[in-house]
């Protein structure tokens, strides 16, 4: 995934060295991982450009003078599937929201509405998109409404300048600012109820959700005197608690202190794989087993073409003949070869994906 980012900068670079692109928005990954979808600028003209993670390709989804993504909503790009993508665009005058499909680079707006849209996000779960608008001359607020229709639900309360929307994962829990204070809000999307917290109620903005969903980053900004001084913090939902996460070194207390000095570590050792174990290749053993002495290279065969074995890459392992000796079996689906050989063990590994212990061992005896 490294190289593959990486190259995709490389790409990114040798388009602006040849001066088409002039800047490029924030990028978002597809849900499946093989895709990043980002907005390129090349002078006034705003599109949508995909990078294929898989092939190390580049290419244009949208070709629209008219299609633009100002600061206010440039970032909102939301993956619908591993197909659509939901953002907002002036394509029709208002700021309103459209689907493109990238793979047919059709485009769609989703739902009309006859004011300005802004800084959407979109829960696949709830397949509903979440967004700031102002209707009647009231102040800006949030709303809901799923995909393809107008219908849309207030969500935030009162009558007060709501920005920065967050969506927990699961979909159940959502944070705005309120204006002019920066005050966080959290709502229950579930009964659409004001959650209360112990959050600071000013100069606060939501970062991102745990994927637990009962935690959430924020900063809280306070003065000091004429300067300003920031944290990051930790809020758990559940225990109504803020941990800080960081801070200027000069701003650490003697408190801090403390418990830096008597922080201690656990012993233990993990290992982070950078793949889906679920899908990544499996190796079965199977002791004190042997195969049909005469027809030992068909039965693997067979074996190895098995669909209900699952997706087998390789054998290999020892075994004995009738007449005692050792056979060593090495076997792919391009060559199987067995050889005699001194000495080993009654062994046969079974090399493969989505592999069948059951099924593949009735291809074996006991020895």
């Amino acid at each position: 995934m490294v190289k593959k980012l990486f190259l995709f900068i490389l790409i990114l670079t040798s388009i602006q060295v040849n001066g088409q692109i002039t800047k490029v928005g924030e990028g978002q990954v597809s849900p499946d991982g093989n895709f990043v979808a980002f907005i390129c600028y090349m002078g006034h003209v705003q599109d949508i450009f995909l990078y294929d993670l898989q092939k190390d390709t580049l290419s244009q989804i949208t070709n629209s003078s008219v299609l633009d993504f100002d600061s206010q909503y440039k970032t909102s790009l939301n993956w619908i599937d591993n197909q659509r993508i939901l953002f907002l665009s002036k394509y029709g005058g208002l700021s309103q929201q459209y689907i493109v499909n990238v793979f047919t680079k059709t485009m769609e707006p989703n739902g009309t509405s006859s004011s300005n849209e802004y800084l959407l996000e979109y829960s696949s779960v709830n397949q509903e998109s979440y967004y700031i608008s102002s209707h009647k001359g009231m102040e800006p607020a949030v709303f809901s409404r799923k995909l393809h229709d107008s219908r849309e639900r207030k969500v935030s309360k009162g009558n007060m300048n709501c920005t920065s929307i967050t969506v927990s994962p699961n979909g159940e829990l959502l944070t705005y600012k309120e204006m002019p204070f920066g005050k966080t809000v959290l709502i229950s999307l579930r009964d659409n109820k004001i959650i209360k917290t112990k959050v600071p109620t000013k100069n606060t903005f939501v970062y991102a959700w745990s994927p637990s969903c009962d935690r959430f980053i924020y900063r809280y900004t306070y003065f000091t005197g004429e300067t300003s001084e920031s944290e990051l913090r930790l809020y758990n939902i559940i225990t109504k608690t803020s941990e800080i996460i960081m801070k200027d070194w000069s701003e650490l207390t003697d408190e801090d202190m403390e418990r830096i000095a008597n922080s201690g570590y656990e012993p233990d050792s993990h290992e982070k794989l950078w793949f889906d174990q679920d899908k990544a290749y499996t190796s079965l053993y199977f002791m004190n087993m042997k195969l049909p002495d005469n027809a030992m290279e068909d039965a693997v065969s067979r074996l190895m073409s098995d669909s209900k074995c699952g997706r087998i890459f390789r054998v290999k392992g020892f075994m004995q003949n009738a007449e005692g000796k050792w056979l060593e079996l090495n076997a792919t689906h391009k060559n199987i070869t067995v050889k005699p050989i001194e000495r080993g063990q009654a062994v046969f590994i079974v090399i493969g994906e989505g592999l069948d212990n059951e099924h593949i061992d009735g291809y074996f005896v006991p020895v």
